[in-house]
């Protein structure tokens, strides 16, 4: 990453920080929330953890719960300053 990306990536990630210290982090709120990418089997196997199959994955409703996905095997599409600040600021069980 460039210096000046750098920069202004961790400057993001305090300012985020900050907005979470004061007002909480609404990690469920659909405005939170951060699209990645997961390849097939990896979302196979944590429908499978889960008890669920695609069918059931594609039917869910916003305010189900979904299936647990280990964040290492997912490609982030943006907003990588929520992710960093998210691992800096959550206990690592609500990451």
């Amino acid at each position: 990453m460039h210096k000046k990306h750098w920069l202004l990536f961790k400057k993001n990630v305090r300012r985020l920080k900050n907005v979470f210290e004061r007002a909480g982090c609404e990690k469920l709120e659909k405005e939170n929330f951060i699209n990645a990418v997961v390849d097939n089997a990896t979302l196979i196997l944590s429908l499978a953890f889960s008890g669920l199959n695609k069918q059931h994955f594609y039917q869910l409703q916003e305010g189900d719960l979904i299936p647990f996905v280990d964040l290492r095997s997912m490609d982030c599409l943006k907003d990588l300053y929520y992710i960093k600040t998210a691992k800096e600021f959550l206990d690592d069980n609500d990451q």
